[in-house]
């Protein structure tokens, strides 16, 4: 009787996990339909009912597979440090595992590290609170020394669905996606905006261009981070800085991203307040802020 209430309970198993494993690939194959064929002005209603939350948790979501962590270890309370390594799913600029990086949501600091700094990180992540870490550059510094590293620092920004991402820009625009965007590469005044290159993994997927006389003014491009979120950059020529239009780029280049299923993000450095200033104009609030060791 045993034996057959246990062949019983496992055939019901197995028929529970197929039931489950048909619904899973229904709904990814309906999903990719949805996102591929749908009206795409339906799409964005769609995304603009997620709240900021939402978007902030698929942020940490894609955290935790680049730095080799848990989701709760970067909204918890105790900073951790763990040993860094390449998961499957990681950002595409992310080529070796990081000899140091932090990570902090506002809580929490996450530092995956090379094993060498095993012996200094632990105390050091251990006596602060999150947002401090960042501050002990003299510490960090003479440690980083020892290993001919430098550090870097970073801010970055999420679309806070509660702003509006409207536009009417006073000067005319072209949108080029992928391959198109190439036809741009012989004009080399948009670093900020253009990866100049749509070939290799990680590449320039939209580009946003900005026109006043039949001459190029601005640029807003995203790159492919990842699959889940696209990186957006932003240059507009020095004449043309200071009326909106930098603002106006990034709205459309954010919109033509959430038409793609994709979720974008806004990285500057802690110096750069032009930039910062039209992360905040353009929709967009603080999510994250990571330093670096290179």
């Amino acid at each position: 009787m045993d034996k057959k209430i246990k062949l019983d309970n496992r055939n019901r198993l197995i028929k529970n996990i197929s039931t489950v494993v048909l619904h899973i690939t229904l709904y990814i194959i309906w999903s990719r339909i949805y996102v591929e064929y749908i009206d795409k002005k339906y799409l964005i209603q769609y995304i603009r009912k997620m709240k900021y939350e939402d978007i902030k948790r698929i942020a940490i979501e894609q955290s935790a597979i680049d730095l080799s962590c848990n989701y709760d270890d970067l909204i918890g309370e105790t900073n951790k440090v763990v040993v860094s390594q390449l998961l499957t799913g990681h950002k595409r600029d992310y080529t070796e595992p990081h000899f140091c990086q932090f990570v902090c949501y506002g809580n929490a600091l996450v530092a995956p590290i090379d094993k060498k700094l095993m012996e200094f990180m632990i105390p050091f992540v251990e006596k602060l609170p999150g947002f401090r870490c960042y501050t002990r550059f003299k510490e960090l510094t003479h440690e980083f020394d020892k290993y001919g590293k430098h550090i870097g620092t970073q801010n970055y920004y999420l679309p806070d669905i509660k702003n509006s991402f409207d536009v009417s820009p006073n000067f005319d625009i072209k949108i080029l996606i992928d391959s198109e965007i190439s036809k741009l590469y012989s004009d080399k005044r948009f670093p900020m905006a253009l990866r100049y290159d749509c070939d290799s993994e990680r590449r320039d997927v939209i580009a946003v261009t900005g026109y006043k006389n039949n001459e190029i003014i601005g640029i807003a491009g995203a790159v492919n981070d990842s699959d889940t979120m696209w990186q957006v950059g932003i240059d507009v020529l020095p004449n043309f800085q200071g009326q909106g239009i930098g603002k106006n780029l990034v709205k459309i280049l954010t919109n033509e991203i959430f038409k793609k299923g994709i979720i974008p993000f806004y990285g500057t450095a802690w110096s750069n307040i032009i930039s910062i200033k039209t992360a905040i104009s353009s929709g967009y609030s603080p999510a994250w802020i990571e330093l670096s060791a290179w």
